[in-house]
């Protein structure tokens, strides 16, 4: 009965072999498959890619599909990407008596999914199904491409083959017998054996150099070498034999993008650490820090896109950052930098490779040995060249800086040289000079004695005889505190409790002698063991510096004054106003707020004397009648000394600058009285508003200068803009409002703005934004900043601790009203007192003045995000009707 059926099956085979040749169908004759060599199949498949409905393999087995089939037109069958199902057909002739036992290899080892279907003696259908996706893994022979055991029965036998594949798919196939495929997988192991141990040497090598020479640069290529091990491995199919195999499936498709994409990362960061991009190509490293952003593009298109184009995708990246290398190594050697032609080689390679095996994805061009150990080659020739590079790159830098340090070496030689033959001619010229200058040079030792060897200058300037022993600090005649300031100091330099610069800053640089003004400076000596052993005192006269010095900062105040002196003007009229307001107030957060006003506008125009006096006064809780009438001797003597310049008296008001003078506008005034005409009067009224009207522009400017100084006293990065400086004030009442926007601005510089924006998730620079405008009935003036603005659970706990409302009433207050409550009390968000910041009255008092004025306060605020404060004066009917 088997005898009947073998028969039977070769009658079957035969007669489909017939019809294959009647088709021109190519068949495979056994003889052709040498003992020690397998038979590349290349032209002899026939192919046919099914874009419908997957066929099964009973109905492919009959026979039933075999008309769709075409001869393939290539060496290898099937182009580079299939959408569908990919059939083979393939005869095999065995013209022997008995079977024979052979294995059809697929040289491609990242296809997904690859089955092979044949009949055996009883005409049933067997399948054996391999690939990379597939994670049972039925290797028959433990190799790592799929590898097929088939029996050639006598006669024609007929094989169908079926794959599938994501990504690029070749179906270089070879026909072997038994021994000769167990000798191909024994060299093939040894390839890839020696290629692995090659490349992974070189990691170590150079994790050891990154080691010990501390490099950069052998670090990132450690990590390229480290990354391209793992990427060979996922393209060599190698993984299923060192982990599970579920994760040898992920390894080798989703893994191989994620590692392919570090590989082409690392990569272009070895590029700039080698060519030393900043120094050598500066232009170039801006396009390659955008080109390690484009190199990761892979790995995240994978959220939006298919596997198949993230295949794509890597074989571009690492396409455009190869040649990217080359451009940029062909630059750096036209530059003279040596190193960048090894690297350059390197890159070639690698390039090379990678066309290569593109060309065989691609269709374009066939080599089964660069299928089957893909760029392997190319990578461990551009390893060897690259570590070559580094070598040559340390030699090159190495021989630089020799040259360099030869360089120096000789110059210092020579310089040395030439100051051992001038130290002898000048010793005596030094010693005369350093006797005659005026500048006075003094060794002091840790206990403050004078050591020997002072300049004979210093008996002129310190204003009586120096002798050896004698105490430093004695002789110059500093006061109590001061003194005690000094010791302490000089005790901490040579304690060695600070850095040197910090405990040698203590140490008063300026002192008074008499009508003199002497700045020192001190610069330690050591000894051998680096410890402090004494210290050098230069003493400079200052006085004539300091006086031009206070000269010239006086021609800077008065040329400020000059720029805007009709606005220094009304300045000076309202500081008059304030102290006679002074001299007859008795409320003290009043007087408070009059000299805070006053001490703000004096520094607008430089009057920092002045603005000093009246900050020393904000500490005095009661003024005496002495200090009011010190202020106002102050200003006076400062306007008669600068009478012939300013041209400003104190104490009475100065002519409007128009043709028309304010006794003829008071004239014109009654006049109309008389008339008894209410629309006369009004329009009469508003002509006259109009007349003394005056652009923001001409007193705003002061204000916004002294913003701006405090600015950068503080430090700060802060932007000021002004809007609307066109916009006229027609009353008095605008004009003192104007001045209380001194306050808003500093409280908004000093309290509102951080000192690390970019810590808070803010532009570094901040934004305080002044707006004037008018409507018929009102004037405004805004001020805005993008601050910290107001914390509504600091401001109600302030309110709680006054224990006026309750808690409930409390929270339903406006931020008008919470703000006039707490500043009631004191309240400031700035700790201490300065020349920048006051006692927490500057919001309340200038929300009291504003309304003194006819206007009132307006107040928004976000917790982190900035504040508005705005100002809003009425106008009377006649500036109305102007």
């Amino acid at each position: 009965m088997g005898k009947l059926l073998f028969l039977v099956a070769i009658w079957l085979t035969t007669g489909q072999a017939k019809g294959d040749a009647a088709m021109g169908f190519p068949v495979v004759d056994l003889a052709e498959v040498q003992d020690n060599d397998g038979l590349f199949l290349g032209q002899r498949l026939v192919i046919w890619e099914n874009q419908n409905a997957p066929v099964g393999p009973a109905s492919m087995m009959a026979g039933e599909f075999d008309h769709k089939f075409q001869p393939s037109l290539k060496d290898f069958p099937g182009p580079a990407y299939v959408k569908g199902e990919l059939w083979l057909r393939v005869v095999i002739r065995n013209p022997e008596a008995l079977p024979r036992s052979l294995v059809l290899e697929s040289r491609y080892a990242l296809t997904d999914y690859i089955s092979l279907y044949q009949k055996d003696l009883n005409g049933f259908v067997k399948g054996d199904e391999q690939g990379d996706r597939d994670t049972v893994r039925p290797d028959h022979y433990a190799f790592r491409s799929p590898a097929f055991s088939i029996m050639a029965y006598p006669g024609d036998n007929v094989y169908y083959l079926r794959t599938r594949s994501q990504g690029p798919n070749i179906l270089s196939l070879y026909l072997w017998r038994d021994d000769g495929f167990k000798g191909h997988r024994f060299v093939d192991t040894l390839m890839l054996g020696g290629l692995f141990g090659f490349i992974i040497a070189l990691f170590f090598y150079n994790s050891f150099l990154a080691l010990s020479l501390r490099s950069r640069t052998y670090a990132y290529y450690s990590l390229f070498l480290l990354n391209m091990t793992l990427l060979q491995t996922s393209m060599q199919n190698v993984w299923p034999y060192l982990v599970r195999p579920e994760w040898a499936s992920w390894l080798e498709n989703e893994g191989y993008i994620v590692i392919g994409t570090l590989t082409n990362f690392t990569g272009v960061m070895v590029t700039i650490a080698f060519l030393y991009m900043k120094k050598n190509l500066p232009k170039f490293l801006r396009f390659f820090q955008g080109l390690l952003v484009f190199s990761l593009s892979p790995s995240v298109a994978g959220l939006v896109v298919s596997f198949d184009t993230q295949a794509r995708l890597v074989s571009v990246t690492i396409g455009v950052c190869s040649i990217a290398m080359i451009v940029a190594s062909v630059m750096a050697i036209l530059r003279g930098y040596r190193p960048a032609a090894y690297f350059l080689m390197a890159s070639l390679t690698f390039l090379a490779a990678n066309i290569l095996l593109t060309f065989n994805l691609l269709g374009i061009y066939h080599a089964p040995h660069v299928i089957q150990y893909g760029n392997f080659f190319g990578v461990v020739v551009q390893g060897l060249l690259i570590s070559l590079a580094i070598g040559d790159r340390v030699q090159f830098i190495r021989s630089n800086s020799d040259k360099v340090i030869r360089g120096l070496n000789q110059e210092l030689q020579n310089h040395l040289a030439q100051v051992e033959a001038q130290v002898a001619d000048r010793t005596e010229t030094i010693r005369n000079i350093l006797d005659n200058v005026a500048s006075g040079f003094v060794i002091v030792n840790p206990q403050g004695k004078i050591l020997e060897g002072f300049s004979r200058s210093c008996h002129q300037l310190l204003g009586q005889p120096l002798q050896v022993g004698q105490s430093f600090v004695t002789l110059l005649q500093l006061k109590p505190a001061t003194s005690k300031i000094w010791t302490l100091a000089w005790d901490q330099v040579f304690q060695d409790l600070m850095p040197v610069a910090v405990s040698l800053a203590q140490l008063p640089s300026l002192i008074k002698l008499g009508q003199r003004s002497l700045r020192l400076e001190c610069k330690p000596l050591f000894d051998e063991t680096g410890r402090i052993k004494n210290l050098l005192v230069t003493i400079l006269d200052v006085t004539e510096l300091k006086r031009k010095q206070r000269e010239s900062r006086r021609h800077q105040v008065l040329i400020k004054i000059l720029q805007d002196l009709d606005a220094f003007r009304q300045f000076i009229n309202h500081s008059h106003d304030f102290i006679a307001r002074l001299k007859v107030c008795t409320d003290p957060r009043e007087r408070a707020f009059l000299l805070h006003t006053l001490k703000g506008n004096s520094m607008v125009f430089g009057l920092n004397r002045l603005a000093r006096r009246m900050h020393q006064l904000e500490e005095n809780r009661n003024l005496s009648p002495q200090d009011i009438q010190a202020i106002d001797t102050l200003f006076r003597d400062f306007l008669q000394a600068h009478e012939t310049i300013l041209k400003t008296p104190w104490g009475t008001s100065l002519a409007q600058e128009s043709r028309v003078t304010p006794g003829q506008l008071r004239q014109l005034q009654d006049m109309v009285e008389k008339r008894h005409d209410p629309v006369l009067k009004d329009e009469v009224a508003g002509w006259i508003q109009d007349v003394v009207a005056k652009p923001v522009s001409t007193l705003v400017q002061p204000i916004v200068d002294n913003g701006r100084l405090l600015v950068q006293r503080l430090n700060r990065n802060v932007q000021i803009e002004v809007r609307g400086t066109d916009v006229r004030v027609r009353s008095q009442s605008e004009e003192k409002a104007m001045e209380y926007l001194v306050h808003i601005i500093r409280n908004s510089i000093v309290h509102g703005m951080e000192e690390d924006r970019e810590a808070q998730g803010k532009p570094n620079l901040g934004l305080i934004q002044l707006e004037f405008s008018e409507t018929v009935e009102s004037f405004l003036i805004s001020c805005r900043d993008d601050g910290r603005g107001f914390d509504r659970q600091q401001w109600e706990a302030k309110a709680r601790e006054l224990k006026v409302k309750s808690d409930a009433a409390i929270s339903r207050l406006s931020w008008l009203e919470l703000v006039e409550m707490v500043s009631r009390g004191g309240h400031s968000t700035h700790q201490g007192v300065s020349m920048d910041a006051g006692r927490g009255i500057g919001l309340e008092g200038i929300i009291q003045a504003v309304r003194e004025l006819g206007g009132r306060v307006h107040i928004e605020t976000e917790a982190g995000r900035g504040s508005r404060i705005q100002i809003e004066i009425q106008r009377h009917k006649a500036h109305q009707a102007a």
